[in-house]
């Protein structure tokens, strides 16, 4: 009889994520856990009036700008805390494999966060956006993903 691993398939986007297991093919997926951050606009995260400063030569003064975007910084900062909840889960033995489905800037950030314990493990990959899609639904679309 074949033995049956645990995998662990992150689905996320730079807002959103959702940790679900899997003990084979055609098994349901169990939540594992789920992240989010209000999705807010730069505009609205950065709402206060931009500080100002004196020209390093002259007399003038102008209104300065974030040297990054807010929405980007909490897209790091998601996929940061993403990375470190499946590395220590990792260490614990949770699960022998790992699935990355997300939008592709959030992929990157996740590959590049991830722990060598966890990113080790990564079985495949998919950059597409399917954190719309329900835990019901989602097999559908991973069936080639899952059957290795």
């Amino acid at each position: 009889m074949k033995q049956e691993h645990i995998s662990w398939i992150v689905v996320a986007d730079g807002r959103r994520c959702r940790i679900s297991a899997s003990v084979g093919p055609g098994a349901p997926l169990t939540t594992v856990q789920e992240f989010s951050q209000p999705g807010l606009a730069s505009r609205d995260i950065d709402a206060d009036k931009p500080g100002r400063s004196f020209d390093s030569a002259g007399q003038g003064r102008h209104g300065m700008e974030p040297s990054t975007d807010a929405n980007r910084t909490a897209e790091k900062n998601l996929a940061r805390e993403i990375a470190l909840f499946v590395g220590e889960n990792r260490k614990q033995g949770a699960f022998e494999r790992l699935f990355l489905v997300a939008a592709p800037r959030t992929l990157g950030d996740l590959r590049a966060m991830l722990p060598k314990e966890a990113s080790g493990l990564i079985a495949g990959e998919i950059d597409k956006d399917l954190t719309n899609i329900s835990v019901h639904d989602l097999p559908g679309h991973l069936e080639t993903l899952l059957a290795n």
